[in-house]
């Protein structure tokens, strides 16, 4: 149950963030989540021709697109930084404990959603149109998070973030246009 609710929370930010014409999708992460993550982009985005299934071990990737196979164009990955070459959305779902995605792999106007305390770099989040987060305070106070760093150091302040729940209830726009670069960034509620 947990991996589910935690995808279908990202599955929320993309169903409101990501482009109408988006084709591919990176997903950093191979594990329990990431399977559920393959589900809930799907269901979020159902218009999505590839997913890119990225794990460092190959195997394990690999293993992952093969339960999809027939159902949807999974495609296995090792190398972050090709899968995420041309991708529209991008989301992360590691154990890592440091940044490793720079905005300099990402496309202008991709939907970018972590799921963890570090994974894009601090400019790649900083230049986003839009952040939105699930909890502003959450993400503030937990020791070493990405958000918590960045606040601290006087980099972001609550006044430049949005939170999940107006994407839902329509009390904000996601994307007020295609060129948009958006930052997602949620715990899985």
């Amino acid at each position: 149950i947990t991996a589910m609710r935690t995808s279908a929370t990202a599955g929320v930010c993309a169903k409101y963030t990501a482009r109408k014409n988006s084709k591919v999708a990176a997903l950093i992460g191979a594990g329990v989540i990431g399977r559920t993550m393959i589900m809930s982009m799907m269901e979020a985005v159902p218009f999505l021709e590839e997913i890119r299934i990225v794990d460092l071990n190959l195997a394990k990737a690999e293993s992952m697109a093969k339960e999809f196979e027939g159902k949807y164009n999974v495609v296995p990955y090792n190398d972050t930084k090709a899968a995420c070459d041309g991708a529209d959305l991008v989301v992360t779902e590691t154990t890592s404990r440091k940044e490793f995605i720079p905005k300099a792999w990402l496309k202008s106007n991709a939907t970018v959603i972590q799921m963890e305390a570090h994974s894009f770099e601090k400019d790649a989040i900083l230049s986003a149109d839009r952040i939105i987060l699930d909890s502003w305070e959450q993400m503030t106070h937990l020791p070493g998070h990405v958000f918590q760093q960045m606040h601290d150091a006087g980099q972001i302040s609550e006044d430049r973030v949005h939170h999940i729940h107006e994407l839902a209830t329509g009390a904000l726009v996601a994307r007020e246009s295609d060129d948009e670069f958006i930052f997602c960034g949620t715990y899985g509620m």
